[in-house]
């Protein structure tokens, strides 16, 4: 009888045991910090990808143009002008009229002006090309010299194209002894693409090469001008 009793005891007493010792590991682990993932290591699912880059912010935008320094004309028949390079080599001249007014370029010795052509121009934007029209004085076309209107809807040769929308009238190159290359012009109204503010400021541009394409420049720039500017 007791060999027996023994034997029904014994499932107990291993039941016993086993929650003395799940206590005792649980001690351990407690008093060692051992996370529960080093004991059930997660799955590894790779390193996570990095997030694009931001795109760039788009660049400032250009300072507006500082007006052009007006001065009082030293050509006859002129009352202001601006220089237009910054060796003041070349020149724009005018004088305002009821209609319109009076313009000429002057190209300096030694400026090379002599040998291609030059030109003023008024555009809708600052320092942009186009959309705008320019008023050319050339010295090198087969037909002779001559001074013309252009409009101007882009920067390639094909997009400049004599108009008769600015209306010009008394057009003339001249050379003077001292060496100068005058181109003179009335303008007339205001027609074109970029209508001349003949009481304030204009976007205008110039241009300088010695060959026939208008699309090429040597020397080109952009200015302010008050048409109206007090001298």
């Amino acid at each position: 009888m007791a060999r027996s009793a023994t034997s029904a005891a014994s499932p107990a007493l291993l039941l016993a045991a086993a929650f003395l010792l799940l206590a005792a590991s649980n001690g351990v682990l407690a008093r060692h910090h051992v996370p529960v993932t080093s004991m059930f290591p997660l799955e590894d699912v790779g390193t996570p990808e990095t997030p694009p880059a931001p795109p760039a912010a788009p660049p400032p935008p250009p300072p507006p143009p500082v007006p052009a320094t007006c001065m009082r004309s030293t050509m006859k028949g002129y009352s202001r002008a601006v220089a237009l390079s910054s060796d003041s080599l070349f020149v724009f001249h005018w004088t305002i009229t009821k209609t319109g007014m009076n313009g000429a370029l002057e190209a300096k010795p030694r400026s090379g002006g002599e040998k291609g052509w030059l030109s003023i121009g008024w555009t809708q934007r600052a320092n942009r090309m186009q959309p705008g029209d320019a008023i050319v004085g050339n010295v090198l076309l087969p037909r002779g010299r001559r001074v013309a209107a252009y409009a101007m809807t882009g920067k390639s040769m094909s997009k400049i194209n004599e108009t008769k929308r600015v209306k010009l009238t008394g057009a003339s190159v001249q050379r003077t002894t001292g060496g100068r290359t005058i181109f003179k012009f009335t303008r007339v109204g205001k027609g074109g693409l970029a209508p001349p503010n003949y009481t304030g400021h204009n976007n205008m541009i110039w241009g300088f090469a010695n060959t026939q394409n208008y699309a090429i420049h040597t020397q080109r720039g952009g200015l302010l001008v008050n048409l109206a500017c007090k001298v």
